[in-house]
């Protein structure tokens, strides 16, 4: 038998300190990447946006949107591409704008997690494939930066409302207060996910984005990025993000 999922306050702060940890990995990324040290650099990204996406699983067990058995919620913990769906999920469907239908979308960050886990073990280790040897090397510049920015985009959307010392105790308040009217939403969205998948998406995606503004009311400082600077087109990033 499976150890229950963590109660609320426990789940808020484990959400925190996975983003917290992310921050931490993007940071050694970038030093990485500076140093040239691209292969290192990307899987150490990779192993970021899975934080968040750690994150990611915690918010959704979180009562009354939790949508897990406890079973599904420590497997989909501990894999690496099921944290790479959900991060990859927030990049393609609350930040950016999804392309086609939703279920292709879906299909997308399937596969672009399985391909995002065998591309960081390929930053750090030697393989063999058909008489082929595959080196960290294969991994590029490019790729790496790519990475880099992606995971940057995925952490500052969820800092937003994570940012701050006293987000965890903030989010279980609003989740007291709001909990009989989320979990009537959550009800409505998988019947309405039925009916016509890309209209509930849409829908849950605004849901979502007016949770981290009520989770920002009350926030005792303004969140940073992850490194204390500002990146180029984040504000415009963030913007489209919060777009109807």
């Amino acid at each position: 038998m499976a150890a229950p999922i963590p109660l609320l306050p426990d789940l808020a702060r484990l959400t925190q300190a996975a983003l917290f940890n992310a921050r931490e990995l993007l940071a050694d990324a970038r030093k990485l990447a500076d140093a040239g040290s691209w292969p290192r650099a990307h899987a150490l990204a990779v192993l970021a946006l899975e934080e968040t996406g750690k994150a990611g699983i915690c918010v959704q067990a979180m009562a009354p949107l939790e949508q897990r058995a406890p079973e599904a919620f420590w497997k989909a913990f501990k894999s690496h591409e099921d944290k790479l769906e959900i991060a990859r999920g927030v990049l393609e469907i609350l930040i950016r704008e999804p392309v086609g239908p939703i279920v292709e979308t879906f299909e997308r960050l399937g596969h672009a997690a399985k391909s995002g886990h065998v591309r960081k073990m390929g930053g750090l280790y030697v393989g063999y494939d058909n008489g082929r040897i595959a080196t960290p090397d294969d991994i590029s510049a490019t790729e790496a930066q790519t990475m880099i920015a992606d995971a940057q985009l995925v952490l500052d959307f969820h800092m937003q409302a994570w940012g701050d010392a006293d987000a965890p105790a903030r989010v279980v308040e609003r989740l007291a207060e709001s909990g009989v009217d989320q979990g009537q939403f959550m009800v409505m969205f998988r019947e309405a996910m039925e009916v016509d998948a890309d209209t509930a998406v849409r829908r849950v995606g605004r849901f979502i984005r007016e949770q981290i503004a009520l989770g920002l009311e009350g926030a005792s400082a303004e969140p940073g990025n992850s490194h204390g600077e500002s990146h180029p087109g984040e504000q415009d990033d963030q913007a489209a993000a919060t777009a109807d």
